[in-house]
């Protein structure tokens, strides 16, 4: 047992050497070969959402919610996943670089029987000689290919591109998932405000129905008068009744985005201040923080790499390979250096002729290396002008809010003002129910225009990869 031991160990130091040497010529090819490690040494699964911009509206309610999105919803795990394929693809890829070991035992049992003998020599009776032989082996095989014209370091920082590619895209989700939840939590808040005031101008109408009731009674007013106005309290019931409906569809949205039971009781009874923004706020850089534009980029690094790996399989490929082992009859021997064998060889393949596979494969690298350019401008183009269009229609919006809250006002003091009148025997109960109608409706154009605010905002935010205003931004508007 003793003498298998020291066999055994001196065996292995004879193996261990010729993997040695592979593994220092791998290693050398592998130093020789930049590539973008910081994303490949991730965890997906421990990789978070990029800037919390939802937190610019100081809402615990919105953090909860879109948070509570990010963890649960299932696309994001969809994109956990993938970025989980893509980083085991670029392991791959880079594996490729560093040579490749096989161990292998192997053992049979053979009869053979002997034949042609003179006939002196057979037993007797004739009968047929047989031996039976018995083979064992224990080898490890190497082997590797030389990157003489960079086909595994191109490959490796293809794979690399691509991963940071899949990156960019789950990012690009998690902001999607982000403003979705946003989004609809605003319209609940809008929806259940506007169901407020509806019911409030449905009673109001109703009042007026009463009023002019009592005039068509009277003899002042017309039948048809009171129809119609029934007709327009049925079509603000209608309104009502598609404000309830969209109500209850958003909850059920809300909480299928979240991962959630769709019954699940949702808080949504007040908007969130929404914070100034300043064009100079946005600086253009910013734009490239896009997930979509970064995305593109690495699309393009990627098919410009796989030009290299097209064009490298028309060059030689050579490749070495060592074998070192032992066989012998006896599985005891095994461990013996006195039964040691070896080899060692090198392989050298030029492509002669492939009807033109491989040029063709090159110029179909380059046109997607085109194309990715192509998109990649594109993509920038679409996310300057989404971000410049969202800035405008900011503006715009906070323009247009500033004039409904002075209609509103302006409303208000008709209303406060009518009421005296009416105390003074000037105005009618149907002048203080007009005026009444006029700054409910004022009321529900502001709610609407705010909501698009906020909706704006999000995008605004999503188009420049919510890079920008994630802390408090000073100079708030009127606060709701």
């Amino acid at each position: 047992m003793m003498g298998i031991l020291l066999n055994y160990k001196a065996y292995f130091r004879t193996v261990s050497f010729i993997a040695l040497i592979f593994l220092v010529m791998g290693l050398s090819s592998c130093a020789s070969s930049a590539r973008n490690d910081n994303l490949s040494s991730e965890n997906p699964a421990q990789l978070e959402s990029p800037a919390g911009w939802w937190r610019v509206f100081e809402d615990a309610e919105l953090n909860s919610l879109v948070e509570e999105a990010l963890k649960n919803n299932q696309d994001v795990q969809s994109a956990k996943a993938n970025m989980a394929i893509a980083l085991s693809q670029q392991k791959i890829a880079d594996a490729k670089s560093l040579p490749s070991a096989d161990l292998s035992l192997s053992g049979s049992r053979a009869k053979a029987n002997l034949s042609g003998l003179p006939e002196g020599l057979l037993g007797a009776g004739g009968e047929v000689y047989s031996y039976y032989n018995n083979a064992f082996g224990l080898s490890l095989d190497v082997s590797w290919e030389l990157d003489l014209w960079g086909k595994i370091e191109a490959g490796s920082k293809a794979a690399t591109a691509e991963l940071n590619s899949q990156f960019a895209q789950a990012q690009g989700v998690w902001l999607s998932v982000s403003g979705q939840a946003a989004k609809i939590w605003f319209g609940l808040i809008a929806a259940h405000e506007q169901i407020i005031l509806t019911e409030q101008m449905i009673d109001v109408q109703q009042q007026q129905l009463a009023f002019i009731q009592k005039r068509v009674q009277e003899g002042i007013s017309l039948n048809s008068d009171a129809l119609a106005q029934q007709a327009t309290i049925l079509s603000s019931k209608d309104t009502l009744f598609q404000l309830q409906q969209q109500l209850s569809e958003s909850k059920r949205q809300l909480n299928v985005l979240l991962g959630r039971s769709v019954n699940t009781p949702v808080k949504a009874d007040h908007f969130p201040v929404i914070p100034a923004v300043e064009h100079a706020e946005i600086a253009s850089d910013r734009v490239a923080q896009r997930p979509d534009v970064i995305a593109a980029e690495q699309n393009v690094i990627a098919a410009l790499e796989n030009i290299t790996v097209a064009k490298s399989n028309l060059y030689p490929r050579i490749s070495l390979s060592s074998s070192i082992g032992t066989s012998s009859n006896s599985f005891s021997d095994m461990f013996n250096k006195d039964y040691l064998i070896w080899n060692l060889a090198g392989n050298l393949v030029q492509p002669i002729f492939r009807a033109g596979e491989l040029s063709e494969n090159v110029e179909i690298q380059k046109q997607r290396h085109i194309l990715a350019a192509q998109q990649f401008k594109q993509t920038l183009l679409t996310a300057l002008a989404e971000v410049e269009d969202y800035l405008g229609a900011q503006q715009n919006l906070t323009a247009r809010y500033h004039l409904i809250a002075a209609q509103k006002d302006t409303y208000q003091d008709i209303l406060q003002s009518s009421t005296y009148r009416y105390a003074e025997g000037v105005d009618s109960v149907s002048d203080i129910l007009g005026h009444q109608l006029n700054l409910l409706n004022a009321q529900l154009n502001a709610v609407q225009i705010y909501q698009a605010q906020l909706n704006n905002l999000v995008d605004l935010h999503l188009s420049v990869g919510g890079a920008f205003c994630t802390q408090s931004c000073p100079g708030n508007i009127e606060t709701r």
